[in-house]
């Protein structure tokens, strides 16, 4: 089953005042981290991007899984990079899930997204989704199924909003928080 990673990275950072993809955290950015992350557990990863978008595309080492996806209605919100991520695969019957995480969740490991598609693999028409600090969130897991709900959110409304109105999704305890990085008070420590 071919999965394939979005991470969004499209937003402009106005609470934290720089490019939060930029941040550092043990000695790379966010933005490398998630990339080199997520392209550890899946043959393809888009990435969106809006908000300097080209500044960003340049300080990455990509490797050749990566897809630059541009995300021009950026400040509409998370919804808008989901779309422009459902659209890229959508049109490929070989993407059966898409697995869904955040530029700015510097606590995500590779073990953590092989973990998620552990239960995916044996929940495939499921949505899997992270728990942690009593929510559930991404990264998460969406089979096909759930990529015309993906492409239908609008404004800020992200992934959460699914996997709280899901009847019946698959929780996978996270074994930490993900960290979160909106404001200079959150900046990860090393």
């Amino acid at each position: 089953m071919t999965t394939v990673v979005a991470i969004l990275a499209a937003g402009d950072s106005r609470r934290l005042g720089q490019p939060k993809q930029l941040v550092q955290w043990r000695g790379t950015s966010l933005l490398q981290h998630a990339v080199d992350t997520a392209a550890t557990v899946a043959p393809r990863v888009l990435l969106t991007l809006g908000a300097d978008a080209d500044a960003l595309w340049r300080s990455l080492r990509a490797p050749p899984s990566l897809e630059r996806v541009d995300v021009p209605d950026h400040r509409e919100g998370m919804s808008a990079s989901l779309r422009a991520a459902v659209a890229r695969v959508d049109a490929d019957p070989t993407v059966q899930r898409l697995l869904v995480m955040l530029v700015d969740q510097y606590a995500v490991d590779a073990a953590w997204l092989r973990d998620l598609l552990a239960l995916a693999d044996a929940h495939p028409q499921r949505m899997i989704a992270s728990r942690y600090a009593g929510l559930r969130g991404v990264p998460a897991v969406f089979p096909r199924s759930a990529f015309s709900a993906l492409a239908a959110l609008r404004g800020d409304r992200g992934a959460r909003a699914l996997l709280r109105d899901e009847p019946d999704p698959i929780d996978f305890t996270a074994p930490h928080a993900p960290g979160d990085v909106d404001t200079p008070g959150q900046m990860p420590g090393e």
